[in-house]
């Protein structure tokens, strides 16, 4: 009879530690499988279609939150040029709006830009572009006027793009 209990003992410490395993497992399995799926989701463009038009088609659906020293990043600048002057050369073609909307969302999709972070961007491109120097207020002010001449003389040569807003269904 002793040697009955410590075996009983010991399958039922078994058995919880199978237990624990398979949760385990499964928990992990679950956890490796939601991260393929989001990952999927993001690169691959898989997304519902909650909105129509242009903006369905652009991958990151994420809310643009403006940073709070109201600072264009080198990268957003450099963006921005890019956009403007891939958008410029098509509109210079007569290329369609299809054609032209079609291009701005791999272009997009290509920077990882949000339509909210793409508005803000070229808003606050476009404010500083157009304003004088006298106006400088702020520090943000001062960091975007020199940011943004680094590429104004380029900007200045893509007058269908600030002009026709080729990009109308973004900047809604």
């Amino acid at each position: 009879m002793g040697s009955d209990k410590p075996s009983s003992k010991m399958r039922r410490w078994w058995r919880i530690i199978i237990a624990l395993a398979v949760v385990a497992s499964v928990v992990y399995l679950t956890l490796f499988i939601r991260g393929l799926l989001f990952e999927a989701r993001m690169s691959l463009g898989i997304i519902r279609q909650s909105q129509q038009g242009i903006l369905a088609q652009i991958v990151n659906k994420e809310q643009y939150v403006p940073p709070a020293d109201g600072i264009l990043r080198p990268s957003q600048i450099m963006s921005l040029h890019e956009i403007a002057r891939e958008v410029d050369s098509l509109a210079r073609t007569k290329a369609d709006q299809r054609m032209i909307e079609s291009k701005l969302v791999v272009l997009l999709n290509r920077y990882t830009m949000s339509a909210g972070e793409y508005r803000w961007v070229r808003s606050t491109a476009l404010r500083y572009a157009g304003s004088d120097r006298g106006r400088i207020r702020t520090v943000a002010d001062s960091v975007n006027s020199k940011r943004l001449r680094m590429i104004a003389t380029d900007l200045s040569n893509y007058t269908r793009f600030f002009r026709d807003t080729l990009d109308a269904a973004l900047t809604k």
